[in-house]
């Protein structure tokens, strides 16, 4: 199913995440069957179908949520994700967070 929308893309990457595993460093690890068993915030946002334009615009909700509660991240989605010591469950509220928050009114 493709993703219509910067929420589903973030719903789908918060459940990537969840489900199949997190990591840091790397957009994605496999394992040597070349199955994804992790992704990091940034590799899940582009392992799901959507156009290029929904993708960025997840990513600007991601952004807009650190820049809410993560301010020190200085709105690095990557920063973010391979912080020493940041945690699975923080990436996955920072998703949801994200996902729950109000469009910007343009």
């Amino acid at each position: 199913m493709k993703a219509k929308t910067d929420k589903e893309v973030l719903k789908a990457a918060e459940w990537m995440i969840t489900n199949i595993g997190w990591c840091q460093y790397r957009p994605a690890m496999y394992n040597g069957d070349h199955v994804p068993m992790a992704f990091c915030l940034t590799g899940a946002i582009q392992f799901v179908e959507a156009s290029g334009t929904i993708k960025a615009a997840a990513r600007e909700l991601l952004r807009t949520a650190l820049a809410i509660h993560e301010p020190e991240m200085h709105g690095s989605i990557i920063g973010f994700n391979d912080s020493p010591g940041r945690h699975r469950d923080e990436v996955v509220k920072l998703l949801k967070r994200a996902h729950r928050a109000p469009k910007a009114k343009k």
